[in-house]
């Protein structure tokens, strides 16, 4: 069936986000990090962000598997940032770097990337806010 006609798939997390309640499993990973190499803030916040990686590498995997993945394109994002005790402060509230600056991954199957961008983007669009 999906081989046949196209199709869409959107897929949300809710992570990484406070309260840091990351599943054993995933905050194991991290159990040897010390308080001197990272704060226990960050050991989370990176556990978190395996929790995603996970299940990401299981719709990748899958996609293969059913020889979906060369004609499919990935696009993956965040919302914010974290602070994550940089500039002395916790959380997203500012327009720092570490709040602002957020991934945009685009997998295009075989396709080859035509160029890498480091252009400012904004993930809304600008013409539906105008008044």
């Amino acid at each position: 069936m999906f081989k046949e006609s196209p199709w869409f798939c959107t897929v949300g997390f809710g992570g990484p986000h406070d309260s840091w309640d990351t599943p054993k499993v995933y905050a194991d990973l991290y159990r040897n990090m010390t308080e001197q190499d990272i704060i226990g803030l960050r050991r989370s916040y990176y556990s978190h962000v395996t929790l995603i990686d996970d299940p990401i590498r299981r719709i990748i995997g899958c996609l293969e598997k059913r020889g979906l993945l060369e004609n499919t394109v990935i696009v993956f994002t965040a919302d914010h940032g974290e602070q994550n005790g940089d500039y002395g402060l916790l959380f997203k509230q500012t327009f720092l770097e570490t709040s602002v600056r957020i991934p945009l991954m685009i997998l295009t199957g075989t396709r080859e990337a035509a160029e890498i961008e480091k252009k400012l983007r904004c993930s809304y669009d600008e013409w539906k806010w105008e008044k």
